[in-house]
């Protein structure tokens, strides 16, 4: 699904069925991205990192741009998520409110993607999803294009549009 400006936004509801009590866990949604390699868009994502819960928003394959610590979830805990891409605006909604906002330099070929890319959802080490009753869920992912706000459609999404991200000796996302 590529909209029709790269000012979109992505969101999704985070279920969780269980609480992960392991680091480097990541679940979260993302766009402007161009391929499944890495420095291709932007993320936000919830995040389990040096044994704290937290909002993240990341440049693929980089560093985190900004984060904000969050409680530990409980299970059933269901946190809104939502990326706003505006120009070089990027901001993170988190059950409403509005907990990152970040101004990319324009002029940072390495971190300002002006490019429609594509809205994307991001796992990693995530490994329990796998089950109906464990783990972090993703429920009512929406994309919505800043340029036509307005308008509806239908959005066919099958595996090969997912960014799984397994071993699989790279460290890329198939």
């Amino acid at each position: 699904f590529t909209p029709a400006s790269y000012d979109y936004d992505v969101e999704t509801t985070v279920l969780f069925k269980s609480v992960p009590t392991t680091n480097n866990t990541f679940l979260g949604i993302g766009g402007r991205a161009t391929s499944t390699t890495a420095a291709s868009g932007y993320i936000a994502w919830v995040a389990r990192d040096s044994g704290v819960w937290e909002i993240q928003l990341a440049k693929y394959g980089g560093a985190a741009l900004r984060e904000v610590a969050i409680s530990t979830p409980s299970v059933n805990d269901s946190i809104q998520l939502k990326l706003i891409m505006r120009g070089n605006v990027l901001k993170v909604n988190w059950n409403g409110s509005t907990v990152i906002t970040h101004l990319v330099d324009t002029s940072d070929a390495g971190k300002y993607i002006s490019s429609v890319g594509r809205a994307t959802l991001y796992m990693d080490g995530v490994t329990s999803h796998i089950s109906d009753s464990t783990g972090l869920h993703v429920d009512d992912y929406t994309v919505t294009d800043g340029a036509a706000v307005n308008t509806t459609g239908t959005l066919a999404v099958d595996n090969d549009d997912l960014w799984f991200n397994v071993e699989d000796g790279t460290g890329h996302p198939r």
